[in-house]
């Protein structure tokens, strides 16, 4: 994702087929992401490993107004939302595009995973009914836990108090 931000910042690809081959190999590669797509600073999608592209304007979603608003280039990870794509839980890694020439913003670089991705995963480990597992961001949300459901609630009720 950095680097594809990075070059963005200074060009657009001279044929679209190829930046899109190129995300569609990296997430053949990497079997956690669904998608990784380019949007412009409309939240149009121009670019997209899935094709053919969205039509979906992402706009509104946390993750681009976070990036339209913040001039970093960290990595802002958003907590789960239901899919415009897969209608399913999904959380979107994603990183600013910034003109290099004028520090403008152009638009967003994004990975969506679904959330079932991370149940398997963390199920995979064998934890015993009493047990649990949270990821949580470096701001503190925690957008995936284990137990799901009901046993959650009780999961998050312990794990809130300390």
């Amino acid at each position: 994702m950095a680097g594809v931000a990075e070059m963005l910042a200074y060009c657009k690809p001279d044929r679209a087929e190829r930046l899109n081959g190129y995300l569609a190999s990296t997430v053949r590669s990497l079997p956690q992401l669904r998608e990784i797509k380019v949007l412009d600073a409309r939240g149009d999608a121009v670019y997209s490993s899935a094709l053919p592209i969205s039509g979906h304007n992402n706009a509104d979603r946390e993750y681009f107004r976070y990036n339209e608003s913040h001039a970093g280039p960290e990595l802002m990870i958003s907590g789960p939302f239901s899919s415009r794509t897969t209608c399913m839980p999904t959380i979107v890694l994603s990183r600013r595009i910034t003109n290099a020439a004028n520090g403008e913003f152009v638009g967003v670089v994004m990975a969506s995973i679904l959330t079932d991705y991370f149940g398997n995963f963390y199920r995979a480990f064998g934890i015993a009914e009493h047990g649990g597992v949270i990821l949580i961001t470096g701001e503190g949300r925690a957008p995936v836990h284990l137990p799901s459901g009901p046993a959650a609630k009780t999961f998050r009720r312990l794990t809130s108090s300390r």
